[in-house]
């Protein structure tokens, strides 16, 4: 989505990646709520939410006693993924890098929904294929090991190492923590039956979705990257330290009932809830998107996701023990956290807001730009005209 997106609303559109996944997220939860809720105890407590992730079809087979292999049943939302991956075009970046350079102008026009002769995919066309041939120029050898020569680079490593630390953050705020186990989370605070719990869950799931929407559509490609990111980190840590401060004080017991303290700091979790959604959770992968260049891109991409995978499979395995032994410390360790992702944004993260994917080497201090015979600004790291207004009015 990164290669694809004008500079102009590329946040919004990577930024679908986290609306769609919280969209599930809150179906799932409301899905546990209503069969906790209507469904006696047995195992179709659980076969029916497992059911759902897979697809109607395993659905319909379960409660009409159909044998089926469950192990197959990722092959039907798969099957369609793949069918549907036939029909995708290729990028623009990548068509032109491997030599197809009339499909890349073809398929750049095809996606502004311009003509090919339009100034602005021209202009866009030209300034791509300069700065593919410089990364072809200055690549010494080949290949992944090449690829892991090119990496080592200052202004790459430093962008690789800045990725991997805000996928770690990402995991760091808590929020996946707090969400995986929500109902869990909201007894702690004194919810008071296991359905109370769940149904705070779904809430949950609705304030997180609807933050996410309004984060990544409205705010991402206007206050930019660095803000929110600041932003989320301060608000989410001040209500993790109440709802600490409550449970250390209050010791609240599960199941007993709320109080208004207690009621209050569930509050506080969907305060932190639309503090993480408004920017960690969806503006990581927006940054990790746009801040390679395309000679290394899916590398480090696929370094930086499997960081974040990484922690997020040690905090799934940490967080029953963080709530069983240090109680109240819990929040405080992710609320500390949050607040030392502050002044690591402020003095490591430029920002990217509008800035095209090939401009963003000079953001890093990476190998110069030159511009030559494009109808461009010759100068070393020259800043296209594409970003600026000229382009823009030929849109409209």
């Amino acid at each position: 989505m990164a290669e694809i997106s004008p500079p102009k609303v590329r946040g919004q559109l990577v930024g679908l990646y986290e609306i769609l996944l919280q969209v599930g997220e809150c179906v799932g939860f409301w899905v546990n709520f209503g069969v906790s809720k209507h469904i006696s105890i047995s195992a179709k407590q659980w076969h029916i939410p497992i059911a759902i992730q897979f697809s109607k079809y395993y659905l319909n087979c379960r409660l009409t006693k159909l044998k089926v292999f469950p192990s197959t049943l990722p092959l039907v939302p798969g099957g369609v993924l793949f069918i549907s991956s036939m029909f995708l075009q290729e990028t623009p970046r990548w068509l032109y890098k491997v030599g197809k350079r009339e499909e890349a102008v073809t398929t750049l026009a095809w996606i502004r929904n311009l003509p090919i002769d339009h100034v602005y995919v021209q202009e866009e066309f030209a300034f791509i294929g300069v700065q593919l041939d410089r990364e072809l120029q200055v690549q010494r050898k080949k290949g992944f090991f090449g690829q892991l020569r090119e990496i080592s680079k200052p202004g790459l490593r430093n962008r690789l190492a800045l990725g991997m630390t805000i996928m770690m953050c990402h995991n760091l705020t808590g929020a996946g923590a707090i969400s995986d186990f929500a109902p869990t989370i909201f007894e702690s605070v004194g919810m008071a039956r296991v359905n109370s719990a769940l149904f705070a869950t779904g809430i949950y799931g609705l304030v997180k979705m609807v933050a996410t929407f309004i984060a990544l559509f409205w705010i991402v490609d206007r206050a930019g990257r660095r803000k929110p990111l600041i932003a989320g980190a301060f608000i989410g840590g001040l209500a993790l330290y109440y709802v600490a401060a409550y449970v250390a004080l209050a010791k609240p017991v599960q199941g007993i009932g709320s109080t208004p303290a207690g009621r209050f700091a569930a509050a506080c979790l969907y305060v932190f809830a639309v503090a993480t959604c408004g920017s960690w959770n969806g503006i990581s992968w927006i940054i990790c998107a746009e801040i390679f260049p395309l000679s290394v891109r899916a590398l480090c991409q696929a370094i930086t996701t499997a960081t974040h995978w990484i922690f997020a499979f040690a905090m799934a395995r940490a967080t029953p023990y963080m709530l069983a032994n240090i109680d109240y410390g819990f929040y405080l360790f992710f609320g500390t956290c949050m607040m030392l992702m502050i002044p690591l944004v402020y003095f490591l993260l430029p920002e990217t807001k509008g800035v095209s994917l090939e401009n963003v080497d000079k953001l890093f201090g990476y190998v110069a730009i030159v511009v030559l015979d494009v109808g461009l600004e010759e100068e070393v790291f020259g800043k296209p005209s594409l970003e600026g207004n000229d382009a823009e009015k030929a849109l409209d």
